[in-house]
């Protein structure tokens, strides 16, 4: 039998099981059978898209790794149950410090183009603990760009912020890559920036090996401690720029 298809029957099999802790932890029971459903969907489109296409996300990274001299291990593939269980855990952490309507979100603008706005949602939903599941359907060579991406961001926000501040700034140096196999930071626990810190130190090697329901929810981690440093940003200007026109008048 399909291995796809084994993991879908237990996933069958265990749904009873997590629609009830769905329920507890939301408190009801619209949240569950909206995720019970999106996610089976998204993911099992995901791996019928893999299939259709002959290879897996892990080999679409081969040739860049190729090119820049990096020897990349096969990161092991995502379970069905996996994919349910890590979605469903960061839907439901909505961070209690960011609120749906903050003013340090970016305004929508009319103007925008369709891309834009669908990057700004993308970017809101996951820095409010909302990934959209569609993200499972992204290669995994994808995925890792968004981390890359999201890391060289907070860098710059480090650095202007020290600036700003006159704060010494606390550089965060990535681990090299080599043939080493380091084991991905646990994503769980309270100090947020601590885990953050972990993500921001890996290699790029060290992020493709990660299996594709923890870079997902490493990418909402990694988008929060963004917002909230841009967040500080923005305070520290307005304040100044207050205290300027106070100056003027």
């Amino acid at each position: 039998m399909n291995k796809n298809i084994e993991d879908f029957i237990i996933l069958l099999d265990t749904l009873p099981r997590q629609h009830f802790m769905l329920s507890q932890m939301s408190g009801t029971t619209e949240v569950a059978e909206h995720w019970t459903s999106e996610v089976i969907r998204e993911y099992l489109a995901s791996v019928q898209k893999e299939r259709e296409d002959g290879t897996e996300s892990d080999e679409a990274m081969s040739t860049e790794s190729e090119s820049e001299g990096d020897s990349l291990s096969a990161s092991p593939p995502s379970s069905v149950t996996s994919a349910f269980s890590s979605i469903a855990l960061y839907d439901i952490a909505h961070p209690d410090d960011i609120a749906s309507d903050d003013s340090a979100f970016s305004s929508e603008d009319e103007f925008s183009d369709e891309q834009t706005r669908a990057e700004r949602h993308r970017r809101r939903e996951l820095v409010l603990g909302r990934a959209p599941p569609h993200l499972l359907k992204l290669r995994g060579r994808e995925l890792v760009d968004m981390h890359e991406a999201y890391m060289k961001q907070l860098d710059d926000a480090d650095a202007e912020l020290a600036e700003l501040t006159g704060a010494p700034r606390e550089a965060v140096v990535r681990r090299p890559v080599t043939t080493e196999y380091h084991e991905p930071p646990s994503l769980k626990g309270p100090d947020a920036e601590a885990i953050v810190r972990e993500l921001r130190m890996r290699s790029r090697k060290d992020i493709h090996e990660t299996e594709k329901p923890d870079l997902v929810r490493g990418l909402v981690l990694l988008a929060q401690a963004l917002f909230r440093r841009e967040r500080r940003i923005k305070h520290i200007r307005r304040e100044r720029g207050d205290m300027e026109a106070e100056e003027d008048y």
